[in-house]
């Protein structure tokens, strides 16, 4: 079905595709996808943007789409907008969707068909998604988060930070999905049945929906790369500065949820406080994930829990490598940046700006990881 529909592709991107042919196409694709497609989606791949009259003179709703409206109607594609205001169309099941980049205020520009990405309509902001594995079972619940900028680390007035948290504007030049949780015991077992590899110690805390824990940045790469062989996807870990992304959600407070944090949201050493917070419970080892609430964004344990495994190397000045992601290959001597802080540490480690840093091959009951995957 790949190989039809990449094909299908290839053709829609002809420059001089006629009117007869486009609509060939898209019957090819309605009977490749049993769900249907929307003639919209098809019409708006063309690689030659000479096409932009002819597709203001359908009915419909291409003058809408391509005038740079704000939304579609009620019950319409759902659309939303990143920090470029790069358009994401959202569509049905294994559908196409467009990516329309707002050249002016009164029209858009359909860009190169290497620019369209492919989107089920699970992959919207804030709503998890799964793909499946060659058996058929689901992968981790993952959530899309947009392209954008923000400002990287803390600012000197905030409360008990640090000098590795120098404040700078960083870029997200692509969107992409993070799990919506860390990977669980349940989810790493399933890798170690199939590969032979050792089941980690849980610490007598329990398996199921407990987060994995002493797996080493090795043991997190390795997982990863299964996992994309069995789903046909690119699963690796964040970068560090795609988890802070993530993790501050538009919030530029010391945490996702505000100026202080408590032990109703998240699990960390609740003898200390930060800021006006009070004290609260020590719970002394992990909790199973999704204990606490979602970050605005809807991931859940950004904060406590457990420390993650990042796929940057850690650079204590900020100098670009924070942005940049390790071959697995990568010598071991240099230290992984890990994000989020743990169990049994003090609230001001759970800071969204809060920087540690592990060795390749330490494995801890307190770390763990989180799955990105590349749209």
């Amino acid at each position: 079905v790949q190989e039809l529909i990449v094909d299908a592709m290839q053709q829609l991107s002809q420059p001089n595709i006629s009117g007869v042919s486009l609509h060939q196409l898209v019957n090819e694709f309605r009977e490749i996808n049993e769900q249907g497609y929307h003639t919209l989606l098809f019409e708006g791949l063309f690689q030659n943007c000479s096409h932009y009259q002819e597709l203001k003179q359908q009915p419909g709703l291409y003058g809408q789409l391509l005038d740079d409206q704000q939304s579609l109607p009620e019950g319409m594609f759902p659309i939303f907008l990143d920090a470029d205001k790069t358009r994401l169309l959202a569509v049905p099941p294994a559908a196409l969707s467009l990516v329309l980049s707002t050249a002016r205020q009164d029209r858009a520009q359909i860009v190169t068909a290497t620019d369209v990405w492919a989107l089920p309509q699970s992959l919207k902001m804030g709503v998890p998604f799964r793909d499946r594995l060659r058996d058929g079972t689901e992968g981790p619940e993952m959530v899309v988060i947009p392209a954008g900028q923000f400002l990287m680390g803390s600012p000197a007035s905030e409360l008990e930070r640090y000098d590795n948290e120098r404040q700078h504007e960083v870029t997200i030049e692509q969107a992409f999905a993070l799990g919506q949780y860390v990977v669980t015991f349940e989810e790493y077992d399933r890798y170690c049945r199939a590969t032979g590899s050792e089941i980690p110690d849980d610490e007598d805390w329990g398996l199921g929906r407990r987060p994995v824990i002493n797996v080493n940045w090795f043991d997190a790469m390795a997982y990863a790369e299964w996992l994309s062989e069995q789903t046909g996807q690119a699963y690796r870990l964040p970068s560090e500065a795609e988890w802070e992304y993530a993790c501050r959600s538009g919030t530029t407070t010391p945490f996702s949820f505000g100026e202080t944090i408590s032990t109703a949201q998240a699990n960390y050493d609740g003898d200390y406080t930060y800021g006006r917070g009070a004290k609260g419970e020590y719970r002394r080892k992990t909790l199973p994930v999704g204990s606490f609430p979602a970050n605005p964004w809807g991931l859940h344990d950004m904060h406590g829990n457990v420390w993650e495994w990042t796929g940057s190397e850690y650079d204590e000045n900020y100098q670009g490598a924070e942005q940049r992601l390790l071959n697995r290959d990568a010598p071991d001597v240099h230290r992984r940046a890990v994000r989020g802080g743990s169990w049994n540490v003090i609230p001001r480690w759970l800071r969204s700006a809060f920087r540690y840093s592990f060795t390749a091959d330490d494995r801890f009951d307190r770390l763990g990881f989180r799955l990105a995957r590349s749209l």
